[in-house]
């Protein structure tokens, strides 16, 4: 004759027990790569902007002195609108002083399995500079 023993529905609650954990971990794997690709969409938007802010050179002030100027609302314009189109859904802010152009840009992520935690959404931002140069500027350059 065989032997009840205690052990029926052990399992149950082991299941019970390790579901939080386990929808955690897969939490912080799906929103985890959600922030790390936002991160790498913003970083690449900022990057662009500043290029194409960089670009926005004066070249009658230039061709007339040598004098290189970059003209702050309409770069700082077309290094926002360049952004925009790189990265929607993100908002991008560009300051230009004297020639060093500083493009900031921030995207919120929602969660989709964070929210079960209190984690609704993380707000990513990255910001690239870029300074023009003209010339020989160092040694051995």
């Amino acid at each position: 004759m065989k032997r009840k023993t205690m052990e029926v529905g052990s399992s149950g609650l082991v299941f019970a027990a390790m579901l939080p954990a386990v929808l955690a971990f897969v939490g912080l794997l799906v929103d985890g790569g959600a922030v790390l690709r936002a991160r790498r969409e913003t970083q690449i938007a900022a990057d662009s902007a500043v290029l194409a802010a960089s670009q926005q050179v004066d070249w009658d002030a230039f061709e007339a002195d040598n004098t290189l100027l970059l003209p702050a609302g309409s770069a700082a314009s077309v290094g926002t609108s360049y952004a925009a189109l790189n990265a929607p859904g993100s908002s991008t802010a560009c300051a230009v002083a004297g020639l060093r152009v500083t493009c900031t840009t921030q995207r919120v992520v929602p969660f989709a399995f964070l929210p079960i935690f209190g984690l609704p959404s993380l707000v990513v931002s990255s910001t690239a500079t870029g300074q023009l140069l003209y010339g020989i500027t160092g040694d051995g350059e």
